[in-house]
Parts: structure tokens; sequence; C-alpha cells
């Protein structure tokens, strides 16, 4: 389980996570905030950080973790 908050490479600036390990559709945790990525520095590397609107809370349901992949948590 990890807590960070970042300004790296992509636009995941605030998570709680379980699991983060490069292959995004294994990403899991309960909460994380995706924000406006800075051009020419951040970028969305994984799926599910293409969103609509700036900021996204993205959370999990319940008291478990979510597949951030997965479209229906």
């Amino acid at each position: 389980m990890s807590y960070t908050i970042s300004r790296d490479d992509d636009s995941r600036h605030w998570a709680i996570s379980y699991r983060h390990r490069g292959d995004c559709r294994n990403d899991e945790g309960w909460i994380q905030v995706i924000d406006k990525p800075t051009p020419g520095r951040d970028r969305c590397v994984c799926g599910y950080e293409n969103v609509a609107k700036y900021p996204t809370i993205m959370y999990a349901k319940g008291n478990r973790k979510a597949r951030w992949s997965d479209k229906s948590k």
C-alpha cells in the first residue's frame, strides 16, 4: 500500500493506492485525484487517466479497493 503526493511525469498527483506497478490494468486503490496534465511535462499513461473534467476524484465504492481500469467500479 502506498500514499503519494507527487508532481512527477504523470497526471495522478494524489493517491492512496494498493498496487501501481506499471501495468495500468492492475492498478488498484481507494482514492486518487487526476489533475489536468501540464503540456510538455505530464502525461496520461493509463487509459483511466484520460478524463473529461479536471480535477477528477476517483474513489472505491464501499470498503474495498477498486481496480481503476474496471469501468464498473
